[in-house]
């Protein structure tokens, strides 16, 4: 897992260093998405990226994870596995997060990165 998620990133690194250029905050593929919660949510248009937890008394809490690319292409996936639903208490206004689904949208891998990187964000 940890392979894999190392391998997106090189290839995500390594598009950017070969002058392949994004359309904006938000990437959405075909089973995964990316994108940075801040620099959406100050983008003109419909981007957006984001998770929420949600519990009752009776069940495990749920993880919801949604990005939309503001060119159409909207995903998301869901998990009410442990592992995964703890990594949404590390979410902050500024996060990165990465997530991946299968066909049946279950969350096969969420990645919520915390750090600061130019552009100065202004929140």
């Amino acid at each position: 897992m940890v392979k894999l998620r190392m391998s997106i990133f090189a290839f995500v690194l390594l598009g950017g260093l070969a002058g392949t250029a994004f359309a904006g905050p938000v990437q959405v593929y075909s089973n995964w998405a990316q994108g940075n919660m801040g620099d959406a949510h100050n983008t003109a248009g419909s981007q957006y990226i984001g998770c929420w937890v949600n519990s009752d008394t009776v069940g495990p809490a749920l993880l919801y994870c949604e990005a939309n690319d503001g060119a159409g292409n909207v995903n998301y996936c869901y998990t009410q596995n442990a592992n995964i639903v703890n990594l949404a208490s590390s979410m902050q206004l500024s996060s990165n997060i990465s997530f991946s689904w299968d066909v049946n949208h279950g969350c096969t891998w969420v990645t919520i990165t915390n750090y600061s990187q130019p552009p100065a964000r202004h929140y």
